[in-house]
């Protein structure tokens, strides 16, 4: 047996004050030594982070929030916003110098 699985109208619509909360919590677990988070607004007004690696500052990207998921500028899913920790790390791993 298998669950429903929500439509597009069924998936709540966070508000800017709320996308921008589970952003900053995302911009508190990116390591602040090795990224620059900036929040910004995108070119549709909601809520964006800006990501930049400090040592390679074209190895860069927004990060923004659609429905119940981090996503990139493009909208390809990183993860649910139910687990920051995870999208974190994607991020980290996309926007990592083989260094580190």
């Amino acid at each position: 047996m298998s669950l429903p699985r929500k439509t597009q109208e069924q998936i709540p619509v966070p508000t800017p004050e709320r996308q921008e909360e589970r952003l900053a919590g995302l911009a508190r677990l990116l390591d602040p030594g090795v990224f620059k988070t900036q929040m910004s607004l995108s070119g549709t007004g909601q809520p964006e982070l800006r990501i930049i690696n400090r040592t390679a500052r074209q190895l860069s990207e927004s990060v923004g929030v659609s429905g119940e998921e981090y996503v990139w500028s493009w909208g390809q899913v990183i993860a649910l916003v139910t687990v920051p920790e995870l999208a974190a790390q994607r991020i980290s791993r996309v926007l990592a110098t083989e260094e580190g």
